[in-house]
């Protein structure tokens, strides 16, 4: 039974029932969607983040890839402002788009649809001087 189609959480039990992987790729300093989310959704969903992460996150093992299974992926750029630490948005330049620009990210996403693999593709963190 599904909930809300349009809400990642509505697709828990049947993505689990059916033993699917999932591939999130979020940006700190996303004002659209907040990288919270994404956490939240990488914890139900029992992803791993790939070594080496970007930042722990709580309840998310970090993994060496290659592997097969479910992962989250966090782009940090040096150009961002942290997070804010109250309930506002952040200002500033808008990260939401910018894993899609970036050439590891598109060769990420290659390779976890055409053989189901998650593999780090950064040199190092997937840190950018800039989205």
């Amino acid at each position: 039974m599904l909930l809300d189609q349009s809400e990642s959480s509505g697709w828990l039990q049947e993505m689990t029932k059916k033993n699917k992987s999932i591939l999130i790729q979020d940006a700190l300093g996303d004002a659209e969607v907040s990288p919270l989310g994404a956490q939240l959704m990488a914890r139900a969903y029992n992803c791993s983040t790939v070594a080496p992460q970007t930042q722990p996150i709580f309840g998310v093992e970090e993994r060496e890839g290659p592997f097969v299974g479910s992962a989250i992926v966090e782009w940090k750029y040096d150009d961002v402002a942290p997070a804010p630490e109250e309930d506002i948005p952040p200002t500033g330049k808008n990260t939401h788009e910018c894993p899609r620009h970036m050439l590891e990210a598109q060769e990420q996403i290659r390779k976890f649809l055409e053989e189901g693999v998650i593999e780090n593709f950064c040199e190092g963190k997937c840190e950018k001087p800039s989205c």
